[in-house]
């Protein structure tokens, strides 16, 4: 996706999440602030699970959520 389709893509989906869950699997980094929930998963093997801000601080800056 463009810059501009993802940002309007992740708008629709922020609006249309409320009292919903959606799974969704992504290697960038803008998604992730839809997430309420993380799980990191490295060479097939899970390394964290849990609340988005406290997997992104025991992962590091560039988590690769699943």
């Amino acid at each position: 996706l463009d810059a501009i389709t993802e940002r309007d893509l992740l708008q629709a989906l922020a609006s249309g999440l409320v009292g919903k869950t959606l799974l969704f699997t992504t290697h960038r980094p803008a998604p992730i602030g839809l997430a309420s929930k993380l799980l990191v998963i490295e060479s097939g093997l899970v390394q964290h699970f849990g609340d988005r801000d406290v997997v992104l601080q025991a992962s590091g800056p560039k988590p690769t959520p699943c």
